[in-house]
């Protein structure tokens, strides 16, 4: 899924040793997203790549991207999915394993140990993010894309889940300091950083919100993030707070802004001015 709420291992080992927070917070979109497509459809369906292609996932967790639509996959692509978690791997190669098309090994983004060249497409799906120094990631993907290459990020907004923020904030739970690193990376933010390495940057989003009929679901969203857990009180707050928007609109309602980014590769980096 989205958002911090769907970051790869790339980022907190201990959140993301293997699948269990991340699909605690997924489990908020399966059940009150109000997407005519799911996000992993979605993203699949941009990938827009030939019928023969070299592909990398960085960072790709569990491989929710691949195990929602193996049925699509076309013959031709053969594709390679890494992540720093040995957890996520094993759970990815386990829904995988049958499939000889996909490979799947563990390697940090800084340091893929790829050759140049080495792929038709990169794919980062929620987690660029997550890298402390992005230009030393952007410049890893150009090197191991082939000439023309493409890179499709997927990223957040810097409105996605205004309200669950502000709850976050009205109950007194302050992010951790990685709780809105998708600032440094996101829908806005990201093009002009990737200009130095890519060309013919665009952005495409994906139209979706959230419509939640039940504050249990946002208490387990709330727990499952990074940094100490939920009082009694805090747990009750949020109850109050969630039911009363339910009782006043059927639901409550909570913004949602993600998308990709979609880039080809320069054929030189260039400075970025």
């Amino acid at each position: 899924m989205k958002s911090a709420d769907s970051r790869s291992s790339q980022g907190d080992s201990g959140q993301y040793r293997d699948a269990t927070n991340l699909g605690a917070r997924q489990q908020l979109y399966q059940d009150f997203g109000t997407a005519v497509l799911p996000w992993q459809a979605w993203v699949f369906q941009n990938l827009r790549l030939p019928a023969q292609a070299r592909v990398l996932e960085v960072g790709s967790g569990p491989g929710r991207l691949w195990t929602e639509n193996r049925s699509k996959l076309p013959r031709g692509w053969h594709v390679t999915l890494t992540d720093l978690s040995p957890g996520m791997l094993a759970e990815a190669e386990l829904q995988l394993q049958a499939a000889p098309e996909f490979e799947f090994l563990r390697a940090d983004l800084n340091h893929l140990g790829f050759l140049k060249g080495s792929f038709d497409a990169v794919i980062a799906n929620h987690m660029l993010y997550h890298m402390p120094n992005l230009s030393v990631a952007l410049a890893e993907v150009h090197r191991v894309l082939a000439p023309g290459g493409i890179l499709i990020a997927a990223t957040n907004g810097p409105d996605h889940l205004r309200q669950l923020r502000q709850l976050q904030a009205a109950i007194g739970t302050l992010p951790s300091p990685r709780s809105h690193v998708e600032a440094a990376f996101n829908l806005v933010t990201g093009p002009p950083q990737m200009e130095g390495y890519f060309r013919r940057v665009t952005v495409k989003r994906h139209p979706e919100e959230l419509r939640v009929t039940d504050s249990k679901a946002v208490v387990a969203y709330l727990a499952s993030l990074p940094g100490p857990g939920l009082s009694d009180a805090q747990v009750a707050e949020v109850g109050r707070r969630v039911d009363h928007q339910i009782e006043l609109h059927g639901y409550w309602r909570v913004q949602v802004e993600a998308g990709v980014i979609r880039a080809h590769r320069r054929a030189r980096i260039r400075p970025v001015l």
